[in-house]
């Protein structure tokens, strides 16, 4: 790593300014073997991948920045101005993306009304503001992907030789494709704040505003792809070669298998196979709809009640998120292996409108979710000079926890129908006000492995399948997603609760210290209900507080 910085620092009357601007380079790599095996006898298909061979990633970075203070008042009036800017130069040898450059500004402004006013109820009232962008890259693993492999059956006999196993796969290998349209996922951040010294307490509050911009979505690629399979049918009847006998070749580039004599008696024979159409499964990064995040963070620290030599303070937090992913994303049926005839691979892809958020490749019911939280914690601390002990006590709650999974088409319109019968694929459009209902998803467009680049619309067709081809009706029901459950959509709002931490701690003369901390000192076991399913569950080991747990320090200072 090298850097440079250098800093000019002036004042004119009132106003002070320090400017800085610098450079870094950065360089980075591993320098370890990767994963392996050190005994190939026992992984004889492992397929070893080096980190020492990966190519080292150097970044540049350029950036200035311009502080300003400006004293305004006879009251300790101050105004504070931060304005930067960063340019970040990365390039990894190899890439498909090249050398890429990003640039990430902030603003910040803080205004100091007035401070050191003790005669007025309020000593000192500030607010203060900022907005900021960063850019985040994707990870190294997309800008130089590692190799993965595809492992399909292609033969595999009942008997074995030496009693040793036979096994032959159709070996596909593939990257990560590259999208020349993906485009760099960043963040715009915005935060406005009030800070009080009042006589009788310090506030202060700050809300923010998060938007996710493009955030990398990978989505599956799905190619036409023909291997040949070659059954335990073809071994079976009046084979001239005895099982004992046989030994087992297949050719690496065709997939014929070959089975020879070890006696020499049998000229060598090639058995049958099939040819099999199915799909290479590949994947690709491309970008995502926008997702949201706001809040409010409060505290309120008290003036110490002087005769009780007790402080309290008031924290807590209210958080909101809501993401709905739009992108078109393709998805085969997981449950579907096969066509109506129980031999040939399924044939067909869906396109669906989204998918759950977090990166999921597939299709499901869900394409995004919603949640608020209310969090608000009390701090008592209390000190007793005579015995040298300091008690501090810490409640922990959660006044509101709502979360919902959202099904929300493009501009508001429905995505998905309530179904009757969970058993069915028709129903009526989901709005989001249903409740306790089961619904299915049905993708936007389908394409067949005859025809992969024509997206045939979904619900043209299967609307004409149900009345006319019961067989291609049941093949394109393979494609409908639906809910486990009739309340898998239903809001969800879990009751208050409460957690309560305690620790005392006694100092003995002037180096020694002892503590004891004790965190859900109570060991809560409280049931809190569920308004998505309406069942009560006790909060015990549930995650929504931490375990009961307890332990003892000793601090010495020398």
């Amino acid at each position: 790593m090298l850097k440079l910085k250098a800093k000019w620092n002036h004042r004119a009357g009132q106003l002070t300014s320090r400017l800085m601007a610098g450079v870094e380079w950065t360089a980075t790599g591993n320098g370890g073997r990767g994963t392996y095996y050190n005994d190939m006898r026992y992984a004889p298909t492992w397929r070893e991948y080096r980190y020492d061979r990966l190519p080292w990633m150097h970044n540049m970075a350029l950036y200035g920045e311009e502080r300003v203070h400006l004293a305004l008042g006879d009251h300790g009036g101050l105004l504070q101005l931060t304005a930067g800017v960063r340019d970040d130069i990365t390039h990894i040898a190899g890439s498909q993306y090249g050398t890429i450059s990003t640039v990430s500004p902030r603003f910040n402004l803080r205004y100091t009304v007035w401070e050191r006013r003790d005669d007025w109820v309020v000593n000192r009232l500030s607010v203060y503001g900022g907005w900021g962008k960063s850019v985040k890259l994707p990870s190294f693993e997309v800008l130089y992907p590692a190799p993965a492999y595809a492992d399909r059956m292609a033969f595999t006999p009942a008997s074995t030789v030496d009693n040793k196993a036979f096994y032959a796969y159709s070996v596909t290998p593939f990257k990560p494709l590259h999208n020349p349209g993906l485009k760099w996922q960043y963040a715009q951040q915005a935060e406005l704040g009030l800070e009080v010294d009042a006589r009788f307490a310090s506030i202060s509050l700050s809300a923010f505003y998060n938007k996710t911009c493009r955030p990398y979505l990978r989505t599956s690629v799905y190619s036409p792809f023909s291997y040949r399979y070659t059954s335990q049918a073809s071994l079976e009847g009046d084979f001239p070669i005895a099982s004992a006998d046989r030994l087992y070749s297949i050719d690496r580039t065709t997939g014929v298998v070959t089975v020879e004599d070890r006696t020499g008696q049998v000229s060598p024979l090639t058995l049958d196979y099939q040819t099999r159409n199915t799909f290479n499964a590949n994947y690709t990064y491309v970008n995502g709809s926008a997702i949201t995040r706001s809040g409010l963070d409060w505290v309120i620290d008290f003036k110490p009640v002087t005769c009780l030599r007790t402080s309290l303070r008031i924290d807590g937090s209210y958080y909101h998120y809501h993401g709905v992913e739009h992108t078109l994303i393709a998805s085969m049926p997981s449950g579907a292996r096969y066509m109506s005839d129980g031999i040939t691979p399924y044939q067909y892809v869906g396109y669906y409108q989204g998918t759950a958020q977090g990166g999921l490749a597939y299709a499901t019911v869900p394409n995004g979710s919603v949640t608020d939280v209310v969090n608000n914690n009390v701090t008592i601390i209390t000190h007793i000079p005579a015995i040298r002990l300091v008690i501090s006590l810490r409640l922990e709650s959660t006044l509101y926890d709502s979360r919902r999974s959202l099904s929300e088409g493009a501009g508001g319109a429905p995505r998905g129908y309530v179904l009757d019968d969970p058993a069915d694929y028709f129903g009526t459009p989901y709005t989001g006000a249903e409740r306790d209902c089961y619904v299915a998803l049905w993708p936007e467009y389908y394409t067949t492995w005859n025809q992969p680049d024509v997206k045939v619309p979904f619900a043209e067709r299967f609307i004409w399948a149900r009345d006319h081809d019961s067989q291609l009706f049941n093949e394109l029901a393979a494609m409908v997603v639906k809910t486990n459950y009739n309340y898998n959509l239903n809001p969800d709002r879990i009751s208050a609760y409460v957690s309560g931490n305690i620790n005392i701690t006694k100092e003995i003369g002037n180096h020694v210290s002892v503590s004891f901390l004790a965190n859900n000192f109570w060991n809560s076991m409280a049931r809190v209900k569920s308004r998505q399913t309406g069942l009560r569950t006790t909060i015990y080991n549930a995650g929504y507080i931490p375990p009961f747990y307890y332990g003892l320090s000793v601090r010495v200072k020398l």
